[in-house]
């Protein structure tokens, strides 16, 4: 029943020992009470808890596609820290096929969904792929922070970019006002 899930999986949460120190039978109790937390209840945390064993190879093989697929149920959920982990994967392609715009746009939207506690580690991973990406990065960044801005009601504001993309040199170009006009040919 729900509550007893909900209890396994407070319990799993609640203990202060990593799960590589926990024996075998612990660690495949813990995969599958996460497991059926995550598709029975869609807790977003469970999805995310059992993305990162299966990342990992902690009590089942390690998979990475299998777990991009437990860290994107969790993101499109609203959770900060999947967001995080899947944006760092899509920027880095471990895993999955290399998507840095995307990747560095659901980084940006993870800090901005970010629960204090998991802040100093989400600025982290966001601010060493900010600062590889390149201009074209940038703006499909911002293209993909702004479809999801939209899609959540956000207000689409500077703090939420990721930097402002490069002028392009006809912005920089001074207004010469002694410039001739040009002139069209009238076709009759």
């Amino acid at each position: 029943n729900k509550s007893t899930a909900a209890a396994g999986l407070a319990a799993i949460r609640a203990s202060t020992m990593p799960f590589r120190y926990n024996c075998a039978e612990a660690r495949i109790a813990a995969v599958d009470l996460l497991r059926y937390a995550g598709s029975y209840f869609g807790d977003a945390a469970a999805q995310y808890d059992l993305a990162t064993l299966i990342l990992n190879g902690e009590g089942v093989a390690r998979n990475p596609r299998a777990a991009i697929q437990w860290l994107l149920n969790a993101s499109r959920k609203g959770y900060a820290p999947a967001q995080a982990l899947l944006g760092s994967l899509l920027w880095q392609g471990e895993g999955v096929e290399r998507a840095p715009g995307d990747g560095l746009g659901l980084l940006a939207v993870a800090r901005h969904n970010v629960a204090p506690a998991d802040r100093p580690w989400v600025d982290r991973l966001f601010d060493k792929a900010a600062s590889e990406a390149t201009a074209t990065e940038l703006l499909e960044a911002n293209a993909f922070i702004a479809q999801e801005a939209s899609a959540q009601g956000w207000s689409l504001t500077d703090e939420l970019l990721v930097r402002k993309p490069p002028a392009s040199p006809l912005d920089k170009a001074p207004a010469d006002e002694n410039l001739p006009m040009p002139t069209f040919v009238q076709l009759r």
